[in-house]
């Protein structure tokens, strides 16, 4: 992904009012993509630092490493987002991406099954 300034990032996503067949679309949906994933890693360094894992300065320096880690089939930004999201969905079909972030915080893998029950019951509430 290609790297932008403070100006050329703002520039591209306020780009005149969007438009269908826009040509400056794509230039737009890139800017908010950086804007997006540079956040995740904040955002991922914010959590390790909350949780104690070590200090938001050395968290932040982690969470940036990681997205330039290309080692293996995935890139680093996918590395990134993998804490977010699962890879795959669960046995009942379902992306419980807040599972991970569950797991993180030490529940047991009982306790996420109960959470996604009622999860899922709670989508039925009228």
């Amino acid at each position: 992904m290609g790297e932008m300034t403070a100006r050329a990032l703002i520039q591209d996503m306020l780009a005149g009012k969007p438009v269908a067949g826009d040509p400056d679309m794509a230039r737009r949906v890139g800017a908010l993509t950086t804007l997006v994933l540079d956040l995740l890693a904040e955002v991922e360094a914010l959590r390790q630092a909350q949780a104690g894992e070590c200090h938001y300065r050395d968290a932040y320096r982690a969470a940036c490493l990681l997205t330039h880690n290309s080692t293996g089939p995935t890139s680093g930004w996918e590395k990134l987002i993998e804490r977010y999201y699962p890879t795959k969905p669960s046995a009942d079909g379902r992306v419980w991406r807040e599972s991970i972030m569950m797991r993180r915080l030490g529940f047991t893998p009982k306790e996420i099954e109960e959470y996604q029950r009622e999860a899922g019951e709670a989508e039925f509430y009228t």
